[in-house]
């Protein structure tokens, strides 16, 4: 009982982050809530075509860059721009289902946030796709708005399921 008592607590030592990672600062808890509104933006930009809405919320600065591991591409607010139209047209949808903050860190103006988002995109024969993305993102906060300044992304596909 003792051996098995100190097993358990010992994934809690080791991750200590994970474990107290609900106590924001106030810094830290604006740009989380910053992050949720924009990843909100994103699904009415995707379901009502139209990028706008996610610029015009987020407000990222124009000279954005992030990078898709999977890939290896680096992406820019341009390119977004060029193939919104074009990846919203393959898809039925987008619907976030959970951000879940890893770390979040606010050094003056820039603020930087580790997390996982859930979401899911209906596929044009009915069954929804479940994608995990792992993100780290970095802000520049100028005029008391968040400004997206890049990004890394890993996406997976998790798994199909009938919505």
């Amino acid at each position: 009982m003792k051996k098995r008592a100190i097993l358990s607590l010992t994934p809690w030592l080791l991750f200590p982050a994970m474990v107290s990672g609900q106590d924001w600062s106030e810094e830290e808890q604006g740009l989380l809530d910053h992050v949720k509104m924009c990843w909100d933006a994103w699904a009415d930009a995707v379901n009502e075509n139209d990028l706008d809405i996610w610029m015009d919320t987020c407000q990222p600065d124009p000279d954005f860059s992030g990078w898709w591991t999977a890939n290896g591409s680096l992406w820019t607010l341009e390119a977004e721009s060029r193939s919104f139209d074009k990846w919203v047209a393959g898809t039925e949808g987008f619907y976030w289902e959970n951000l879940e903050p890893l770390e979040i860190k606010v050094h003056g103006d820039i603020g930087m946030i580790w997390f996982y988002i859930t979401y899911r995109e209906p596929g044009s024969d009915g069954p929804f796709t479940r994608f995990e993305n792992k993100r780290f993102e970095v802000f520049r906060l100028g005029d008391g708005v968040w400004h997206w300044l890049g990004a890394m992304a890993q996406v997976k596909e998790m798994n199909g399921f009938e919505g």
